[in-house]
């Protein structure tokens, strides 16, 4: 049965009141008051019909939607607008970002990038909250991100860099007194430093928490850089490495490193160097003669007592021209018996109340073969081989200039000669420079080595 028009009519304008719809639907009711002839519900140009569509068309609309769904509609009445605070963004790899939250007028149902955000960071989908911890580099990039509802969508576009933390790597040199010296991190980055710096700084910086290693690729000439501090993980710029530049030479078998300590180190290499095979071994010697002592001030052995010798001693091999004073098997002193030789030596590694001498408690007397390294010919490629003497001569004393005031004469060395054990091999520092043998109880220089 069909309801009774007026009273129809007033409960929709009641209806439309409560939600807010009383002018737009008074406006339809007064179209629809002229007289009709059809009074149809299926007719469209009833009253009935008119009446029909107008409650359908007021419960269908988003506003009415809204109001039902228990809000205002405020938020849902508008397509959203949003904004970001603080674009271009910059954000270090590996680390978390600070959550960035936008303004947002409106409902946000989803949200989107376009193209998608750097890998580890996360868009929210129904706020465009940016979070997360960048896992990639990226360069500087503009990202569209677009915020959606039923009603419609708006867009702000931001720009994002993502880059590593880097720090520089350098240090500081003392002692470059001439050009030639190339430095490399991490077996790369080549550094060619000029004479007379005093700090360096690898042109390439390195990402935080990555481990570096400094070392030297090319010495310079006459010089050996030695390098402290340089290798570490780099969690701020490094300032730390030091070289240390010292006079050197350098011959086929080695480099001789003036210590300007006393001492002298011989970084050998392998290979056959007068006769003889070697394996690539570092030597400290001594820098003066048993008996002598070294000065400081001027870097030599005038320490004590006055030329040409300055307080030099010689001593025997062994009191007995026999084996009493080195292992048979080896034909090595080995401190028994009485050996003077020996002696010298050892006292270095008792000195300081057994501390040493320049921190080593290993100082003994050298082999042959480690004595004729020492040796310096004119040819400066060669060594004398055993029982030879240097081709083409040598200076006098025939020995490296690293050892001043050293006397031109013979210098035991370790080793007993097989052919004759009364018998132990020299090297004779003299013009002419000689590797040879001499009764044990005769008395003659000494220097000592520590190493292998």
């Amino acid at each position: 049965m069909l309801m009774n028009p007026a009273i129809a009519s007033a409960r929709l304008l009641g209806f439309a009141t409560r939600r807010g719809l009383a002018l737009p639907l008074s406006l339809f009711l007064v179209y629809s008051c002229a007289p009709l002839n059809l009074e149809n519900s299926n007719d469209p140009g009833s009253r009935t019909n008119l009446y029909l569509q107008a409650i359908n068309c007021i419960l269908k609309n988003p506003y009415c939607s809204a109001g039902r769904a228990g809000g205002s509609g405020t938020n849902a009445e508008i397509a959203p607008t949003f904004r970001y605070a603080g674009s271009p963004y910059t954000f270090t790899l590996n680390l978390p970002i600070s959550t960035i939250t936008p303004d947002v007028t409106g409902t946000i149902t989803t949200c989107s990038s376009n193209p998608s955000l750097p890998s580890g960071l996360v868009l929210g989908n129904e706020n465009c909250v940016i979070s997360g911890t960048p896992t990639v580099n990226q360069s500087p990039t503009s990202y569209e991100i677009k915020a959606s509802n039923a009603i419609g969508n708006s867009k702000e576009t931001i720009n994002i860099t993502v880059s590593q933390t880097t720090y520089t790597i350098g240090g500081t040199l003392t002692g470059l007194t001439a050009p030639g010296l190339v430095l490399q991190n991490n077996s790369g980055d080549d550094l060619a430093v000029s004479s007379g710096a005093s700090t360096f700084t690898f042109s390439s910086s390195i990402a935080s928490g990555a481990n570096y290693s400094v070392t030297v690729q090319t010495q310079p000439p006459g010089l050996y850089c030695s390098i402290t501090n340089g290798n570490g993980t780099a969690n701020a710029n490094i300032t730390s490495i030091a070289l240390a530049c010292v006079f050197a030479i350098t011959r086929n078998w080695g480099t001789f490193v003036d210590n300007n300590d006393g001492t002298v180190k011989l970084m050998g290499n392998a290979g056959t160097f007068g006769g003889q095979v070697y394996t690539a071994e570092t030597l400290t010697w001594m820098k003066c003669i048993h008996g002598q002592v070294w000065n400081s001030g001027t870097n030599d052995c005038t320490g004590t007592g006055s030329g040409p010798t300055y307080g030099a001693i010689t001593t025997p091999y062994c009191s007995i021209a026999d084996e009493s004073c080195n292992d048979v098997g080896t034909k090595l002193l080995n401190g028994t018996g009485t050996s003077g030789a020996w002696s010298a030596c050892e006292s270095l590694n008792t000195a300081n109340a057994g501390a040493g001498t320049n921190g080593k408690t290993n100082w003994r007397v050298p082999t042959k073969n480690e004595f004729k390294l020492l040796i310096a010919c004119t040819n400066t490629t060669v060594i004398s081989n055993d029982l030879g003497t240097c081709p083409g001569g040598s200076p006098n004393p025939a020995i490296n200039s690293f050892f001043p005031n050293t006397i031109s004469s013979t210098y035991w060395s370790a080793l007993t000669y097989v052919g004759n054990t009364n018998l132990a091999w020299y090297v004779q520092f003299t013009t002419g420079a000689q590797v040879s043998y001499n009764t044990k109880s005769n008395g003659l220089y000494v220097r000592c080595v520590s190493g292998q």
